[in-house]
């Protein structure tokens, strides 16, 4: 294990101070910089000494944070960033302490929350198999990525672990819990589709440019071949596990087209034929609010504050629609918190099933409650301006839990907006 030193200085924590981006800051305090801004989920990527330098990168806009307990993104002598709180920093160097006290790093160890899950010799899905671990198998992390992935609709860092006594590899950290976790069942109260559309026996026409036709019901089967825009296909085989994929929620199915057979995700079929720009299925939520009824109005990133004129970050997509809009729930789960007292205004915030929450804020109506339980596309409020908010819209985000680590919705929403990079 790693040992460092703290230096302490009774009395002479700086207080928090004015920060802008560029400017420099020196941390008053032995401090773990961590991955995102969160002390639930936020990974140490390095311990930061006291009185160490560190460049201001950005102050993360949380909306309701108190003073000197905002979240801070710094740049660190070494070139790698990370978040400290505000508190933390100071404006100047401070005397050095007359005494040291040591600490140490403390490893920790978690569950394996995947049925299997591979341990790879590097950070990458791509890197070579060292071994398998089933469910609930434990291990050890001894560092983590200092960059996030994003894989099964998730996204998070590549976490170092040691297994048995001899056994080191890399874990996706998505699939790590810190309590072990039953074993996987199928859920219940699934909803019921339409009977008249995607059984076996009937045919369907073909909504993205290429479909790709795949070798097993998942987007990891191999294409074996592809069906144009409106072909029409015979539905063979279905399964009834409902998913959300390429925005959309249905189920796999087996199809026969042009000599060929195989699998293709039902989203991407329609009876009337109408069309969408992709097959990717890559984005586990569908569009909170109807494609024509709004426009973006901020994007997810770093900016300049609207009302205190600082640099923070805007942990979500503003898409600004009249007052009234429906917003609809972007995929199953369960209602699991409201709050109307920060500047969210009326927020709804719904747990899903792959483990994020999903943020509906400035409401102007609410109309679901704790603990009721919702599907993609159920309407779940109306667009507001509720909080601090300057017009009529909605603010969506994605995180893993209230006030925790947040992602860019655009990575999870096919918002028809936003140019996605064509697949090779």
């Amino acid at each position: 294990m790693s040992y460092f030193k703290l230096l302490i200085l009774p009395g002479l924590l700086a207080m928090p101070f004015s920060i802008s981006a560029a400017s420099q800051a020196y941390v008053n305090a032995y401090t773990p910089m961590l991955s995102a801004p969160s002390e639930k989920s936020g990974k140490p990527i390095k311990n930061l000494a006291y009185n160490e330098q560190v460049r201001i990168v950005y102050t993360e806009d949380t909306m309701d944070a108190a003073e000197g307990q905002a979240w801070v993104r710094i740049h660190a002598a070494d070139g790698r960033e990370g978040y400290v709180r505000e508190s933390a920093l100071s404006p100047q160097k401070l005397p050095e302490s007359e005494f040291q006290v040591e600490f140490r790093d403390i490893e920790k160890k978690v569950y394996v929350a995947a049925d299997a899950l591979y341990l790879r010799a590097g950070p990458t899905r791509s890197a070579p198999e060292k071994g398998m671990l089933v469910r609930n198998s434990e291990v050890t992390i001894l560092e983590y990525s200092d960059n996030d992935d994003f894989i099964d609709g998730q996204s998070a860092k590549w976490a170092r672990v040691r297994a048995g006594d001899d056994l080191e590899g890399w874990l996706f950290s998505a699939y790590l819990s810190d309590e072990p976790r039953p074993q996987a069942s199928t859920p219940s109260g699934q909803p019921q589709e339409d009977p008249n559309h995607i059984m076996s026996g009937s045919s369907k026409k073909v909504r993205p440019p290429f479909l790709g036709v795949r070798d097993e019901p998942s987007k990891y089967g191999t294409v074996i071949g592809r069906v144009r825009q409106g072909k029409s296909v015979t539905i063979l085989e279905r399964l009834q596990n409902w998913e959300n994929a390429g925005g959309v929620r249905s189920v796999w199915v087996k199809i026969r087209a042009d000599g060929i057979e195989g699998w293709v995700y039902g989203g991407f079929l329609s009876t009337a034929g109408y069309t969408m720009s992709s097959d990717s299925l890559d984005k586990p939520f569908i569009l909170p609010l109807d494609p024509g009824a709004y426009r973006r109005t901020c994007n997810y990133g770093p900016r300049t504050h609207p009302t205190l004129g600082r640099p923070d970050f805007h942990t979500g997509v503003d898409l600004g629609a009249g007052a009234g809009t429906p917003i609809y729930a972007a995929g199953d789960g369960v209602v699991e918190l409201t709050n109307d007292n920060t500047g969210y205004g009326l927020l709804t915030i719904i747990r899903h099933e792959n483990g994020l929450v999903t943020y509906y804020a400035h409401q102007s109506r609410r109309r679901k409650n704790v603990g009721d339980r919702v599907t993609a596309g159920e309407v779940i409020g109306e667009v507001g301006t509720t909080g601090n908010s300057t017009g009529n819209h909605l603010h969506f985000e994605i995180r893993t839990n209230y006030g925790d680590a947040h992602f860019n919705p655009n990575s999870y929403v096919p918002f028809p907006e936003v140019k996605e990079d064509p697949s090779p």
